[in-house]
C-alpha cells in the first residue's frame, strides 16, 4: 500500500487533531445525556459517526480534484484483507446483519475464517494471496453496504490499474508495486471512529478492535440481549475473540495527548 498525501502533511497532521476533537466532544454530548445510554441512542451515536464519515469524505474528495477515488462498484480486490473494527460498530452491524438475506452464507463464511486462522493456516498474506474474501462480500459487491465499517468506508484507491496489478501478482507479492491509497480520506475517517469510540469508552463501555470476521462468528453466538448488556457496560466480548492490540489505552493516550 502506497499512501498518497493530498495535503502538506502538517497541514493533514492539524486536520486530524481538530477532528479528532471536534468529534469526540460532539459524541461525548450526546453521551451523557439520558437518552444517549440507551442501546438505541448508543448505536445511534455510531450511525450517526458513520454519515458524518461518509460527508467528510465527499467533502475531502470534492475539494481535492487532483486525487479522485478510481473505487467502482464490482471491484472487490480490496475485500480480501484482514478489517479491524471496534466493538461499539460491530455490534451495530450485528444488529441489521439478521435483516440480511444472505445472513446463512456470512455466517459460515466467517466460522470456516476464523477455523483456518486458529489452524495456523489463514495469515493476512494467505488470505490475500488464496482470495478468501470477507464474509459479507456477494457477488463481488458488499451484501451490507451501508452497514460497512470504518476501515472499508476510509479505503480508497487512486488507481484501478494498480489495484488490478496488485491482484494479479497476489501470489508473488516480491513484484507487487503497491496500490495508492488516499491518505487524508483513510485518516480522517479513522480519527472520527477513535474520537467516538474514546468518548464511549470514557463513560463506561467495552471498546475494542478485532477482525471482522472473528466479530462476525462471535455474535453469531452471542446471547440476543448482548446490546443490552453491553450498554450496561458489560465487557460482552471478552474472551470470544482475540483483541488486536490494546486500543483502549491508545485512545485513552490519544485523548490525553489533543487535551480532551
Amino acid at each position: 500500500m502506497k499512501s498518497i498525501h493530498d495535503l502538506p502533511q502538517a497541514e493533514e497532521q492539524a486536520h486530524i487533531e481538530h477532528l479528532f476533537r471536534s468529534a469526540y466532544r460532539w459524541a461525548q454530548s450526546i453521551l451523557l445525556l439520558p437518552s444517549g445510554q440507551t442501546p438505541s441512542g448508543l448505536l445511534g451515536v455510531v450511525a450517526a459517526s458513520w454519515r458524518s464519515i461518509d460527508e467528510d469524505i465527499q467533502a475531502v474528495t470534492k475539494a481535492n480534484t487532483n486525487v479522485t477515488p478510481a473505487c467502482k462498484i464490482g471491484c472487490s480486490t480490496c475485500c480480501v484483507q484482514d478489517v479491524q473494527v471496534s466493538t461499539p460498530e460491530l455490534l451495530l452491524l450485528g444488529m441489521e446483519l439478521h435483516d440480511n438475506p444472505h445472513h446463512v452464507i456470512v455466517r459460515d463464511r466467517a466460522r470456516r475464517i476464523v477455523e483456518l486462522r486458529q489452524a495456523g493456516r489463514l495469515s493476512p498474506a494467505q488470505r490475500y494471496a488464496g482470495g478468501i474474501a470477507c464474509p459479507l462480500l456477494i457477488n463481488r459487491q458488499c451484501s451490507s453496504y451501508d452497514q460497512r465499517p470504518t476501515p472499508c468506508r476510509g479505503y480508497f484507491s487512486a488507481d484501478l490499474g494498480a489495484c488490478k496489478a496488485d491482484w494479479a501478482q497476489r501470489k508473488n507479492p516480491e513484484k507487487k508495486a503497491g496500490v495508492p491509497i488516499i491518505a487524508s480520506v483513510a485518516w480522517r475517517a479513522a480519527t472520527i471512529r477513535m474520537a467516538v469510540d474514546a468518548a464511549m469508552l470514557d463513560v463506561g463501555l467495552e471498546v475494542e478492535r478485532v477482525e471482522l470476521s472473528a466479530g462476525l462468528h462471535a455474535l453469531d453466538a452471542a446471547e440476543p440481549d448482548i446490546i443490552e448488556r453491553w450498554a450496561r457496560g458489560e465487557p460482552v466480548f471478552k474472551g470470544q475473540c482475540d483483541f488486536t492490540g490494546d486500543y483502549p489505552a491508545i485512545l485513552r493516550q490519544s485523548t490525553k495527548n489533543l487535551g480532551v
